[in-house]
């Protein structure tokens, strides 16, 4: 986990809170636990998934990772892209279109707006961090 993210330089420990909201089924998953960052990563783990955030310059990738699953998504404001959901006892890969209608991101804070195109439901993933 350390080596992923010491390619960007100085580690700051961080405080992470944050929800994923299913807003078309009013679903919410909420997260707080502690992780690490630097300018081009964010890794912390809630829940028994791993999260690895990663910046470039127009896109944001998340990838949440279980004993079970692996789940990639790449959010590019007023793009379409394909989430991967690979389910790793049965070895299978599922795409799954999503369209990213918006991204906030400051060096405290993230929030992207996505839908699935087939199911036309709506999600917002919200971060907020601070330093320890």
């Amino acid at each position: 986990m350390i080596h992923e993210i010491l390619i960007g330089g100085v580690l700051i420990k961080i405080k992470v809170k944050g929800k994923l909201e299913n807003i078309s089924n009013f679903e919410t998953i909420d997260i707080e636990t502690n992780g690490i960052k630097n300018k081009e990563s964010i890794i912390f783990k809630d829940n028994d998934i791993k999260y690895t955030i990663k910046f470039n310059n127009s896109s944001i990738i998340l990838k949440r990772e279980t004993e079970e699953f692996i789940n990639n998504f790449v959010f590019t404001e007023g793009k379409k892209s394909n989430s991967e959901y690979y389910i790793k006892e049965y070895k299978t890969n599922i795409d799954i279109e999503i369209y990213t209608t918006k991204i906030i991101k400051t060096d405290e804070y993230i929030k992207i707006h996505y839908q699935t195109s087939e199911n036309n439901n709506s999600f917002i993933f919200t971060l907020e961090m601070r330093e320890k």
